[in-house]
């Protein structure tokens, strides 16, 4: 009798399972809109706008890459977009919304989900968007979901933000002011680049290559720092992780005082011609005529050469 209840109860599951998915996969059900459900919609968006190159690009994007790319000598702003939803509801891309207009120098991108469209329903609906400006400009990029790459940019007055929850960030050639970069879950890597660098990431590495930088703040709570080239540090500093180590292969310094200290790991500093002093194998102190720059690592070691 147990065993018969069993398999009674076993095959109204899979009885149940089986209606479940056949009405996700009928068009116009909410189940259309279930990541891997249906086959994958695509949709162009292809927009340009005439600019001064003075002003700024704002992209903010629910869910989806960002890919920004400075281009010298053009005015122009080319913007393109392609809306992807899996599923087999027809309308469904239509629901995934995207703006794109002109605010004076500014432009203003956003992308998002449409009206109906519940967070769990919506699966892999997303938008990547693709922009080619001019390299004065400067960036103010937002994703909730996915990676955001920021390339040849060339202006020393701007202040360029890029914030993703969920991806990696990658600058390549960038001349900035500043460079704030955040993420919740994923790396983050700065090369051939020249700025006062914020950075912060809950999950993930930051490295930066052949880079001149001012370090105003990097942190990361699980991930290792790794910077390689020329430290600019202009004013206080400070480099910190909870769990990773931290690395600074340096090319060319300025007068900077080095605080560092590992509460778990050793200190190799190596910079010639630089005095300090061992507090402790757990800390190190330089002395120098110049801004302080603090480096502390929670569980992992340091190294400076």
């Amino acid at each position: 009798m147990r065993k018969a209840g069993i398999l009674l109860g076993i095959a109204l599951v899979v009885l149940v399972s089986v209606a479940l998915i056949i009405v996700a996969l009928a068009p116009g059900s909410f189940g259309s809109l279930i990541s891997g459900l249906g086959p994958e919609q695509r949709q162009d968006v292809n927009k340009t706008f005439e600019v001064n190159g003075k002003g700024q690009i704002v992209i903010e994007n629910d869910n989806g890459k960002i890919d920004v790319n400075g281009v010298p000598g053009t005015t122009v702003v080319t913007i393109n977009a392609v809306k992807i939803v899996n599923g087999t509801d027809a309308t469904a891309i239509d629901r995934l919304t995207f703006t794109a207009e002109q605010q004076g120098d500014n432009i203003i991108i956003k992308a998002g989900k449409a009206q109906g469209f519940e967070n769990w329903f919506i699966g892999n609906a997303r938008v990547e968007i693709s922009v080619s400006l001019p390299q004065t400009m400067a960036a103010n990029l937002t994703s909730s979901n996915g990676a955001i790459t920021l390339r040849n940019f060339n202006n020393s007055e701007a202040t360029n933000y890029l914030k993703t929850s969920n991806g990696t960030i990658r600058i390549e050639q960038v001349k900035a002011k500043v460079l704030e970069l955040h993420s919740s879950n994923g790396a983050q890597t700065i090369n051939n680049s020249t700025a006062s660098l914020k950075a912060s990431t809950s999950n993930g590495r930051i490295e930066a290559n052949n880079s001149n930088l001012n370090l105003e703040r990097v942190s990361t709570s699980n991930g290792q720092v790794d910077i390689n080239g020329t430290l600019v540090q202009t004013s206080a500093g400070m480099i910190e992780t909870s769990n990773g180590s931290i690395q600074l292969n340096l090319d060319k310094t300025n007068a900077v005082i080095f605080d560092a200290t590992t509460g778990n790991g050793n200190i190799d500093f190596q910079l010639s011609g630089v005095n300090f002093e061992i507090k402790d194998k757990r800390h190190v102190l330089t002395t120098a005529d110049g801004p302080t720059l603090r480096i502390s690592a929670g569980n992992g070691s340091v190294t400076i050469k």
